[in-house]
């Protein structure tokens, strides 16, 4: 490392920035040793900064490893493409048509529904008159009809 150093004309200020120079853009990169993966040398938040360092200092754009100034936008880490999903509707927006339909198949046998409430209701009534009321003094049980 310090062979490095000597032969750049200035001393880069961080070690990020000497690793920067030293390996270039693998210095960014997660690689695969051995068949094992390592971690960049740069970690996001230091790449961060040197970018925005670089932006700040105008060397954006080009990066001169003898001096270790500078950024260059290949570097830039490219945005996560998410594709475009419909949202996800309410249960009650989803379930419409299905309601609908149940609604319908209903609604075709409901007034034979009616008709037949009316006739239990008829039949659960009791009967009045002369009649029933004696044979209930009686003790005679009294059915409807």
């Amino acid at each position: 490392r310090r062979g490095l150093v000597r032969a750049m004309k200035y001393k880069p200020r961080t070690r990020a920035l000497l690793k920067l120079a030293k390996l270039g853009e693998d210095a960014l990169r997660f690689q695969q040793v051995n068949g094992r993966w390592r971690k960049p040398a740069i970690s996001a938040k230091n790449r961060a900064r040197l970018r925005k360092d670089a932006i700040r200092e105008g060397t954006f754009g080009a990066f001169d490893a003898e001096t270790g100034k500078g950024w260059d936008p290949a570097w830039d880490p490219v945005p996560n493409v998410v594709p475009f999903r419909p949202r996800s509707l309410r249960r009650r927006e989803r379930t419409r048509e299905s309601r609908f339909q149940r609604i319908q198949q209903k609604l075709k046998s409901v007034d034979r529904l009616i008709e037949k409430d009316k006739e239990d209701r008829r039949k659960r009534k009791p009967t009045i008159g002369v009649a029933e009321i004696y044979k209930k003094m009686l003790g005679i049980k009294v059915t409807s009809k």
